[in-house]
């Protein structure tokens, strides 16, 4: 017997709600009304049956009372892996910037005059926590709050083994950067602490310091110097093995041996691999 497929039942807060005005001379006017209420039109179009958003300019509108639904649809939101992804965009054709979610850019919030604005409204909704979840040894971690909602965690949450696990956010280069999450570690030295920021699915690897009494994280810069890793061919790879091997050896017995020198060796190696040892 064939194992009967089980359906699962979605939940109505993912689906877009569509309505549709008819026109004369066949055209119509489309609605889209999301979960939260924010309703969308296509304004005046030829008629079709398809609700594809694609190549069409949706704007902010009211509802009318004469709408006929014709129908839910997926909410983008709902089919995306990441829904809590929310993010501030500039739409030119509305002229403002608005807090969107998903791959489609369902609208949240807005029209804000400027990014900041934007980026004021989220931290109201989402300000630094008061205290940690974490523990350590039944004592609380605390929250170390610094200006500009930038805070950390105290350095018990990277405890006993002094990974980067301690959660903040922070500035990115100076005081009025934009502010990302971090994970950060013990403190290496008296004035900056190892850390990681978290933008997406991007992770950059640097150090945080308090400038102004704001926590500002500072992305390590790549060398210019240091050439590309590439794969060596069969005589490369013998060559620096020679090399590596001739800087383990006492001058001396370079000598004895023969081959190249350890001045040649170090030269070898930083033309294969564009590091000095």
């Amino acid at each position: 017997m064939k194992a009967k497929r089980k359906t699962l039942r979605k939940n109505p807060a993912e689906f877009i709600k569509g309505y549709m005005v008819k026109l004369a001379e066949r055209h119509e006017i489309l609605y889209a009304v999301f979960p939260n209420g924010y309703v969308l039109t296509t304004g005046k179009i030829k008629y079709s049956t398809s609700f594809d958003k694609k190549g069409r300019e949706w704007s902010p509108a009211s509802l009318p009372e004469n709408a006929e639904f014709i129908g839910n649809y997926p909410s983008p939101h709902g089919r995306h892996k990441n829904p809590s992804s929310v993010r501030i965009v500039h739409n030119k054709l509305l002229g403002g910037w608005y807090v969107v979610r998903g791959p489609h850019q369902t609208p949240l919030s807005g029209r804000f005059n400027s990014k900041e604005e934007a980026q004021a409204y989220l931290r109201k909704k989402n300000p630094a926590p008061e205290n940690s979840k974490k523990s350590f040894f039944g004592m609380r971690v605390r929250i170390q709050k610094f200006n500009a909602d930038t805070w950390i965690e105290s350095e018990e949450a990277a405890y006993p083994k002094g990974g980067k696990t301690r959660d903040g956010e922070a500035r990115v280069d100076n005081p009025a950067g934009r502010l990302v999450k971090i994970k950060a570690g013990v403190s290496d030295t008296y004035f900056t602490i190892p850390a990681t920021a978290i933008e997406g699915k991007q992770k950059i690897a640097g150090y945080l310091t308090v400038d102004s009494e704001t926590l500002v994280f500072h992305g390590r810069k790549k060398n210019p110097a240091r050439k590309k890793s590439r794969s060596l061919s069969v005589p490369e790879t013998h060559q620096l093995k020679i090399a590596r091997d001739t800087l383990k050896m006492h001058p001396a017995a370079v000598i004895v041996m023969g081959g190249p020198s350890h001045a040649e060796a170090r030269a070898i190696i930083a033309r294969l691999t564009g590091k000095r040892k």
